[in-house]
């Protein structure tokens, strides 16, 4: 499978985890209307999660939950091939890039794994402050330049 973009999030939520879909919950139709608005929709970008199950009712995925799960993930990117990345939440920003989290890795480009990587808020994080969507589909417009050539994003 080849996939324009990979989005990747921490983990499942309650709602998501018995379904065995990334994002199939609140933050799936989030988003799909996100997907829309670039003009994409999920068969053509590749969505997964740094876990694969909900290991805590409370928390974020452990730090041995992480590391457990980073050869899945290695060996899904290897094998999709996406051409741009968008980490989605600290979690992602953190273990994947090693940043300080979503604040500080916004804003400019990253490489994981030799892919070009975004990092932006995570959709968990939208739902509470939906002022954070507007900071979030400028992430996006970003991506979706790039995707197309372009070396900056409109603005």
């Amino acid at each position: 499978m080849d996939a324009k973009v990979a989005f990747i999030g921490a983990g499942p939520l309650a709602d998501e985890d018995g379904s065995g879909m990334p994002f199939a919950g609140a933050d799936g139709a989030l988003l799909d209307r996100m997907l829309t608005a670039m003009g994409l929709d999920r068969s053509q970008v590749f969505v997964t999660n740094l876990v694969r199950c909900r290991v805590s009712e409370t928390s974020g995925p452990s730090a041995e939950a992480l590391r457990s799960c980073t050869p899945f993930l290695r060996t899904e990117l290897a094998t999709v091939r996406p051409e741009l990345v968008v980490l989605l939440g600290d979690e992602a920003s953190q273990f994947l890039l090693k940043q300080t989290g979503v604040a500080g890795a916004r804003g400019r480009w990253h490489t994981l794994l030799g892919i070009p990587a975004r990092v932006t808020w995570g959709l968990p994080l939208l739902r509470h402050q939906p002022a954070r969507k507007r900071d979030v589909w400028q992430d996006l417009q970003t991506v979706m330049a790039r995707m197309n050539g372009e070396t900056e994003s409109p603005r």
